[in-house]
């Protein structure tokens, strides 16, 4: 007798916990760095 066992139904249910995260980090990042430079040229 042999089970088939299946994890996920997709690979994007498997990677979507691991995606969103980094993405939310990249983004808080390209955001800091977009309002830093911004501040950079108002002071000028």
């Amino acid at each position: 007798m042999t089970y088939d066992v299946v994890l996920a139904h997709h690979p994007l249910v498997t990677a979507l916990p691991f995606v969103v995260p980094a993405c939310i980090v990249v983004g808080l990042i390209g955001a800091i760095i977009w309002r830093d430079r911004r501040e950079d040229r108002v002071d000028r």
